[in-house]
C-alpha cells in the first residue's frame, strides 16, 4: 500500500514537471522568433515596389509584450550594385486570442498599429505597405 502511494506521488510529480515544460516558445503560444517567408504571396526575397526588394526579415515576440522587427532590404545604389539596408524596429504588442497588434516605439510609424493573426507557428501581418507578410516560427 505504501509502495502504491509512493508510485502515485511520483507520477503526479512527473506530470507536474512535464506540464511545466510546456510550449518552448512561451506559455502564451505566440512568443518566439519568426522568420519572414512571403511578402504579399511572393517568397522572400520579394520585390516590394519597383525600388525596394525585401531580402530577409525576422520578428521576435518576447514575453512581457515587447517585440523586435528586423528587415533586410535592398534599394538601387549609386552604382551597379544595390545598397543593402538592415532596419530594426522595437515596440510593444498585445494579443487577444489569435489576433496580435504591434505598436512601434517610433511615433510616426505607430500612427496605426500593425495587426495580424497567429495560427500555430504561422504569423500573418497586414502591413500598411506590401500587403500580407507571412512569418513562420
Amino acid at each position: 500500500m505504501l509502495r502504491g502511494r509512493f508510485l502515485i506521488a511520483m507520477l503526479i510529480a512527473l506530470a507536474a514537471t512535464l506540464a511545466g515544460c510546456g510550449d518552448p516558445a512561451g506559455s502564451d503560444g505566440i512568443t518566439g522568433e519568426y522568420t519572414l517567408r512571403t511578402v504579399n504571396g511572393t517568397a522572400v526575397p520579394a520585390t516590394l515596389d519597383p525600388m525596394t526588394s525585401i531580402q530577409a526579415g525576422s520578428l521576435e515576440l518576447r514575453r512581457g509584450g515587447r517585440f523586435s522587427f528586423t528587415i533586410e532590404s535592398s534599394v538601387p545604389g549609386s552604382g551597379p550594385i544595390p545598397d543593402r539596408r538592415v532596419t530594426t524596429e522595437e515596440g510593444t504588442y498585445t494579443s487577444s486570442g489569435s489576433t496580435i497588434s504591434l505598436f512601434y516605439e517610433d511615433v510616426d510609424a505607430n500612427a496605426v498599429p500593425v495587426t495580424g493573426v497567429v495560427s500555430g507557428n504561422t504569423l500573418t501581418l497586414a502591413m500598411p505597405f506590401g500587403g500580407a507578410w507571412v512569418f513562420v516560427r
